[in-house]
């Protein structure tokens, strides 16, 4: 390991260490904050972090793929120099403000759906307008960058006293050793994308320590690639015979009847005889997720613009 850390790849060892151990202390958060819905045998919890270890380790694979290509093809007289040096810092405070930054979001997401990143959270990332709004007026978001800042902060203070990219940063390595390290260290991702798959973590028949065991950066590029939600988990649902039941029984009128007794089957003849002139009304149905009351003002606004609206709604 001290002689890892000490060649040209010593910061990616370091940012991985780091990765971990953030990684460590988000699933250990956010076990206690699901304490009581998680199986808390041995074997369940020793399987929530190695698995848990694992899918962060496959997640960092995919993210350190820039810093490897750059530490295989930059010469060394450009990577020995104060200039570089004061750019390492600079990549290495960003890089942990990213994932101190993500180890907070991950916490009140967790809070609001009980998982890990999934399509909501791709949606948030692509409607950014309504849910930056959402979320500076929900959160103490200044307090959080300050506290995220302050932390990552005091970890590269350590880096710099204990002089742990001294080495690295003073290490000489020839082209072809690089590329040989560098190829290695880029076939982890290449055989993560071939070959693992999310399923491996929802072994358990316990759904909270299935997401506990899952990585959150791995879980949202997993969820914009798939584009799908499971509906089952989570949205209520009934029986399908019960609501059709249900439904027949909303359908039922004095006018109409049923053409098939199968349960499943709603199509109806309806007698409209006697019941005066057909009329064609303009109906406006609008459906929306959420609306603050910025956006309700020009609903308001709208309606009253629209006198040929018979009946205008959201939900």
């Amino acid at each position: 390991m001290k002689k890892g850390i000490r060649s040209r790849f010593g910061g990616i060892i370091l940012l991985f260490i780091a990765f971990i151990l953030i990684g460590f202390v988000i699933r250990t958060v956010l076990l206690g904050a699901s304490i009581g819905a998680v199986n808390k045998g041995i074997l369940s919890l020793a399987g929530i972090y190695l698995v848990g270890l694992f899918f962060d380790t496959v997640a960092f694979s995919y993210f350190m793929i820039p810093f490897v290509v750059f530490l295989v093809f930059v010469p060394d007289r450009f990577f020995n120099s104060r200039l570089h040096k004061w750019f390492a810092f600079t990549v290495y405070f960003i890089t942990l403000s990213i994932f101190l930054f993500n180890g907070v979001s991950e916490f009140f997401f967790w809070q609001e759906f009980g998982v890990r990143y999934n399509f909501i959270a791709v949606d948030y990332l692509v409607y950014t307008t309504e849910v930056l709004d959402n979320i500076w007026q929900s959160y103490p978001i200044p307090l959080l960058i300050s506290l995220i800042l302050l932390v990552d902060l005091g970890i590269m203070y350590f880096v710099v006293k204990k002089k742990l990219l001294q080495d690295s940063l003073a290490s000489k390595s020839r082209f072809s050793a690089r590329l040989a390290t560098g190829s290695m260290l880029l076939a982890l991702p290449v055989l993560s994308y071939l070959f693992v798959t999310y399923s491996w973590a929802e072994k358990a028949q316990n759904r909270y320590n299935n997401e506990l065991s899952k990585n959150g950066i791995y879980s949202i590029f997993a969820a914009f690639f798939n584009n799908e939600l499971d509906y089952e988990t989570f949205y209520i649902s009934h029986d399908n015979n019960q609501n059709f039941r249900q439904l027949r029984e909303l359908l039922k009128s004095e006018n109409s009847e049923f053409r098939s007794n199968e349960l499943t089957d709603i199509t109806r003849t309806v007698n409209n005889m006697g019941t005066g002139k057909e009329k064609r009304y303009n109906v406006l149905f609008i459906t929306v997720e959420s609306l603050s009351g910025e956006f309700m003002e020009y609903r308001r606004f709208a309606t009253t613009m629209l006198p040929y609206t018979r009946a205008p709604c959201s939900a």
